[in-house]
């Protein structure tokens, strides 16, 4: 979109508008109510008990009680005193040797935890005080004081959850996060693009790279502020004040508002009305030379006509609106916000707006429509990761940008071709961006298009072939194919024999294999259980009573029914506390320890195999050291029917930036930020393990493990007849992560022709045959167990479970040759004419 200058004087007047609403939030930024702060890390110091009657249990509730209240009030991110423990056991050291305040301000600047509740305890006449002192743990000063009574140990805790707690410790600190420089970013860009709209030189692309920016921006201040759910994960993660969390979600999507969203309608009218009149609307839509449709009156009727149509269309629709239009469609086939199971047929046509107008845009048009593609369908499409963990939507947002930042080019490139080369080559190159987005320590391939069609299930068969890529493909190349046809006037029927095809092809394989589908020789009965807690925020004790509880009555029933249960599966770290560590003979007594005991004897008196998520280390200590080890894995453990542990599996695949970081040593200072904020540092697991019990040898993909279709497919290629995933997603405090996630495993069944069962926290706990056939479910956020029988897997090997990723390595090797032989083309006619030829 290009800036005219027709209307005299509406230029300086945004210009003025633009800088004095910048510099008015500049203001906004350090005074006032919206000003921004940053909440501080908090530690509650040990403190003597025995003078107030209580024992250690109930001194370990408060201290609990404390935590939880300064967590809920919002205004600290609290580190807990469990956490500060396990720190201090590799050093020899314990909480009891903190014995002064003097000591404890020690301690919390050795954490770096800027805040230290000094709590006093103390007994009268029958009723329990108790005195909080706050101090900055920086300048050793005292901040803030308050006192409550009760005359008991549960009033004296519920005292904490008044207003004069929150009236008495919720002072903010200014300060500006990482967010924040960004924000200031935004502002310096808006007063640059008001100086240029004083020149004469037309400055359209960078008012429209100004909006994805400020749209960008604006989603995830919306999104981010969903941390004022995590009341759980703050008392378990602390940092160095260098983020904010939101004390209340919807007063922070409100500043979020405030700050970004009159700067951007200013934008969006820049751009909207270039000239500064209605009149005017889309008056400076740029269509390249030789691109745009020629405008001689129809002569085939209204068939003819079509193509008419559509490029007064694309004339006059703005390429960000066509480009969000895509990006919505995109986000509203998959499982989202507004539509849990997702609209699948959109799949078929959300990138029609995308691809008509670059085709017809110019290189740079055509880049920013792309980029605002990307952002928005990323932003939609992750929002979940804000509850996770306060790295996991950054890292999460600037790693996909980044990833379409690098494919930007090559897709613009491709979708500016003359010719129709670009309706195979699009689709080809989106899948092979798809699969490199699955390799190597970045691995993420979440949100991609073909994953939509889970519900379809004869038009998914053909995954068996290609994977997951290959249902891509089609629909990409369907999009492609329609965005031609709408544009074309001439081979109008080759064009539409070729999107039945794509249809139908699939459509008859889907048939056909599931007509000519072998009878299963057998079964195997798989008890799931979801027992919709999660180890961040439940007592671990607590979550086993649930597990139990669960898993007795799915048994009790199976042998009502007369079913005999072969396996029984627990969530992602179902059972927090490694196995294999506290079984050994120096833990006798201690409390984990007693949960594992507990845990094995209830297996051994149900005479069946438990498969578990937990942890595990394969550093473990001499005989008698009870210190923590070093290295850590995230792990299923295979339980025998006698109680013992049969195999242990490490997940090999794990999250980056929030489970994993392998470049300590290299980018230390990187390191460094990721422990600030109490990032999981597990290691990755190097065998390919299989547990063997006996009716059928399978795998167990942790947590999104399942979603990378490679790494399922070698474990089926070793041996696996049923894949088990395992998964915690309570975290994201919504369906929408847990629907996403299970519809994406749900591929591997598919493409592998094996029954594939999820068991998980709080859902997508599901059971599938090895068509894809979802046979039951459980709801979401509930407690439950669902009672799966499962056909086994026919026998045999699919073309995928074969030959792996064959498709997206042809589609790359194709886009290669077509490359070289262009530019080879190219480089002839250049030399044929520096010699007149």
């Amino acid at each position: 979109m290009i800036i005219h200058s027709t209307g005299k004087g509406f230029k300086p007047a945004i210009a003025l508008i633009l800088i004095l609403f910048a510099l008015a939030q500049i203001i906004l930024a350090f005074y006032g109510p919206v000003s921004l702060t940053r909440t501080p890390s908090l530690m509650v110091a040990p403190f003597s008990h025995a003078g107030a009657g209580l024992n250690t249990d109930e001194a370990e509730e408060l201290t609990r009680g404390i935590e939880a209240a300064y967590a809920s009030a919002g205004s600290s991110s609290v580190k807990p005193q469990r956490l500060v423990e396990e720190y201090l056991m590799p050093t020899d050291r314990s909480l009891s040797d903190i014995s002064d305040r003097a000591s404890a301000l020690e301690l919390a600047r050795e954490l770096g935890v800027l805040r230290l509740v000094q709590p006093v305890l103390s007994s009268w006449d029958g009723e329990l005080s108790l005195y909080l002192w706050l101090y900055d743990t920086v300048e050793g000063r005292q901040i803030a004081s308050q006192s409550f009574k009760a005359s008991s140990l549960d009033g004296l805790i519920r005292s904490l959850t008044g207003p004069e707690f929150a009236e008495a410790f919720d002072i903010p600190v200014a300060g500006l996060t990482p967010f924040d420089y960004s924000f200031f970013l935004f502002l310096g860009l808006e007063i640059l693009l008001a100086f240029l709209l004083l020149r004469p030189k037309p400055c359209g692309l960078f008012n429209q790279s100004l909006i994805i920016l400020g749209v960008t921006l604006y989603l995830f201040a919306f999104f981010f502020a969903r941390n004022a759910n995590m009341d759980y994960v703050q008392r378990f993660v602390a940092h160095g004040g260098e983020l904010k969390m939101a004390g209340d979600t919807a007063r922070q999507q409100l500043e979020a508002a405030l700050r970004f969203l009159p700067l951007l309608v200013l934008n969006l009218g820049l751009y909207l009305f270039p000239g500064g009149s209605r009149h005017q609307l889309f008056a400076g839509k740029k269509l390249v030379p030789g691109r745009a449709i020629r405008s001689n009156p129809p002569a085939g009727g209204i068939s003819a006509s079509i193509p008419a149509a559509v490029e007064g269309v694309v004339r006059h629709t703005p390429g960000l609106l066509a480009a969000w239009l895509s990006g919505l469609l995109y986000t509203l086939a998959l499982p989202s916000l507004f539509k849990l199971q997702g609209i699948p047929v959109l799949s078929f046509v959300a990138l029609i707006p995308l691809f008509l107008f670059c085709r017809r845009a110019s290189r740079g048009e055509a880049a920013a429509a792309v980029m605002a593609f990307a952002s928005l369908q990323v932003m939609l499409i992750n929002f979940w990761h804000s509850t996770y963990s306060y790295v996991s939507l950054p890292f999460t947002v600037l790693l996909s940008l980044a990833q379409w930042f690098i494919f930007l080019p090559v897709l613009v490139w491709i979708l500016r071709r003359p010719g129709r080369s670009w309706i195979f080559l699009v689709p080809s190159a989106w899948v092979v961006f798809d699969w490199l987005r699955g390799m190597g320590f970045l691995a993420y391939p979440w949100g991609m298009l073909g994953t939509s069609l889970y519900s379809w299930t004869v038009f998914i068969q053909a995954a068996s072939l290609t994977g997951v890529w290959g249902i891509s493909w089609l629909v990409i190349a369907f999009n492609a194919v329609i965005a031609e046809l709408l544009s074309a006037r001439e081979h109008r029927r080759s064009l539409l024999a070729g999107a039945a095809a794509l249809l139908l092809i699939p459509l008859s394989f889907g048939v056909l294999t599931l007509v000519f589908a072998p009878e299963p020789e057998e079964s195997i009965t798989v008890l799931l259980v979801q027992h919709n807690r999660d180890p961040r925020k439940h007592d671990y004790a607590e979550s086993l009573d649930a597990l139990l509880a669960l898993s007795e009555d799915g048994l009790v029933q199976a042998s009502e029914e007369g079913k005999t249960v072969d396996l029984v599966a627990w969530p992602e770290t179902a059972f927090v506390p490694d196995i294999r560590f506290w079984m050994r003979p120096g833990n006798q007594g201690r409390p984990r320890r007693k949960l594992a005991e507990r845990m094995l004897s209830a297996v051994d008196s149900w005479d069946t195999w438990l498969v578990t998520g937990s942890s595990d280390h394969t550093r473990l200590p001499k005989e008698g050291d009870t210190d923590y080890p070093e290295i850590s894995h995230n792990s299923t453990y295979l339980i025998t029917p006698d109680g013992e542990i049969e195999s242990i599996y490490h997940k090999i695949k794990l999250v980056p930036f929030t489970e994993y970081f392998p470049f300590k040593e290299e980018l230390p200072a990187v390191y460094e930020q990721l422990d600030k904020f109490d990032v999981t540092d597990w290691t990755p697991g190097s065998e390919s393990l299989l547990h063997r019990q006996p009716k059928a040898p399978f795998t167990t993909p942790i947590c999104f493990e399942d979603i990378m279709p490679g790494h399922v497919r070698r474990f089926v290629a070793e041996g696996t007849r049923l894949i088990v995933n395992v998964s915690n997603d309570y975290w994201s405090l919504s369906p929408v992560e847990g629907m996403q996630h299970g519809v994406n495993g749900l591929f591997r069944a598919v493409e592998n022709r094996v029954p594939l069962v999820r068991s998980t926290t709080s859902g997508l706990t599901l059971a599938a045959d090895p068509w894809g056939r979802v046979l039951e479910t459980l709801t979401f956020y509930e407690e439950g167990f669902l009672l799966a029988e499962l056909p086994t897997a026919p026998p045999g090997k699919t073309m995928y479970t074969r030959f792996g990723d064959w498709f997206p390595l042809l589609l790359s090797i194709i886009i290669l040759v077509s490359s070289v032989k262009r530019l080879s083309i190219r480089s002839l006619f250049v030399t044929l004419k520096r010699h007149d030829v």
